[in-house]
């Protein structure tokens, strides 16, 4: 005799209920779990800092009359001199250079740059001659002045020097020039 609808459907609902609890015989732990973690907070990162101070002050000049009395009236063979201390004040160690750039006056027959030699020497410790050469000369050019540690600094003389042979065309000429101090990190 065939199976009622209704009979049909429970037992279909019983083999059903019976292999479910089947499975949680057959396989236990199946649907439990144990879960971990570990954590690392805080993290962060902060960048170093490339910093240079200069004892003359950013934008001042080494070599002027008001610094140097005299520098005003130089004398074929007189000479001025003054010094700078520059720092690596940053947290970074830098490749340190001296850029010379002389503004005035134009290349002509009175350049007053091809009459004064310009010396840079840096005066802690040892001397060590970084520039030694006619202003003209160095006019556009970058001396290396190596690699320095954060925190580090050197003293150096700026003199110039006017050339015995500076003849009457180079009465009351200016030459002014410009120094530039950098640091690139290392």
């Amino acid at each position: 005799m065939p199976l009622s609808r209704n009979a049909r459907i429970g037992l279909a609902v019983g083999v059903a209920g019976a292999a479910a609890a089947a499975a949680l015989v057959i396989v236990p732990g199946t649907f439990g779990g144990f879960t971990s973690e570990t954590t690392n907070p805080g993290n962060q990162v902060v960048t170093g800092t490339l910093q240079m101070t200069n004892t003359a002050g950013n934008g001042a000049a080494v070599i002027s009359e008001s610094l140097n009395p005299g520098s005003g009236n130089l004398k074929p063979g007189d000479e001025v001199a003054s010094s700078v201390t520059i720092g690596n004040s940053g947290t970074l160690g830098a490749a340190m250079a001296l850029a010379v750039a002389t503004a005035t006056p134009a290349v002509g027959a009175d350049d007053l740059a091809t009459q004064l030699n310009l010396v840079i020497t840096r005066t802690d410790g040892d001397d060590v001659v970084v520039v030694d050469e006619p202003l003209r000369s160095a006019s556009g050019q970058t001396y290396a002045l190596g690699q320095w540690l954060a925190g580090e600094s050197h003293t150096y003389e700026v003199r110039l020097e006017l050339s015995d042979d500076a003849g009457n065309a180079y009465q009351g000429e200016t030459a002014a020039f410009t120094l530039t101090w950098s640091g690139a990190q290392l």
